[in-house]
């Protein structure tokens, strides 16, 4: 989880002017009062698990070699990072793809504790042949269920906007106050 010091978004939003999403629900920032930050903005727990995470391990498995596919030589940390999953989730993978002899060490070197992978002569026919079933390759997705919730917790049909919140949205504007 991100703290709120380390969020990159929080710079990108004005506390206050605009409406922070907490949780299930929402909360307005009074503009009077001395700018406060928010550390329950939707942030969602990162999978640990595949059970957690909605997708079967040979769906990650197919990502994986598609990945090492379009970057041959990359890390195991690389590609679990290209897919944005924890690396806790693509190691296992990646040791098991080379265990069936699909995946090579790119090098003899180890680069910390992490190998960097090539896709042997019988992964690039098994990527070929998994690549018309789905040519997809990048982050690992979402389920369903977890993008409508995601969607539900950030709605704005509860958000609640005055007219200090308007003059202020307008203020570097020209417009006639009877508008």
């Amino acid at each position: 989880m991100v703290s709120e010091d380390t969020n990159p978004y929080l710079d990108t939003i004005s506390l206050m002017e605009e409406t922070m999403l907490v949780g299930s629900g929402t909360k307005l920032i009074n503009p009077d009062q001395p700018r406060e930050r928010i550390s329950t903005l939707f942030d969602p727990e990162e999978p640990r698990s595949f059970a957690d995470l909605g997708l079967s391990p040979t769906f990650v498995e197919h990502l994986c070699l598609k990945q090492i596919m379009a970057m041959p030589g990359s890390s195991g940390r690389d590609i679990a990072q290209a897919l944005c999953l924890n690396p806790s989730l693509v190691l296992p993978v990646l040791k098991n793809l080379k265990r069936r002899m699909l995946v090579v060490h790119a090098t003899a070197e180890v680069s910390g504790a992490d190998f960097h992978f090539e896709l042997s002569e019988a992964g690039r026919r098994f990527v070929s042949d998994i690549r018309k079933l789905s040519p997809y390759v990048g982050p690992a997705p979402v389920t369903l269920d977890a993008y409508e919730a995601s969607v539900a917790l950030q709605s704005l049909s509860e958000e609640k906007i005055g007219p200090h919140n308007l003059k202020k949205a307008f203020s570097d504007l020209v417009v006639d106050s009877e508008l």
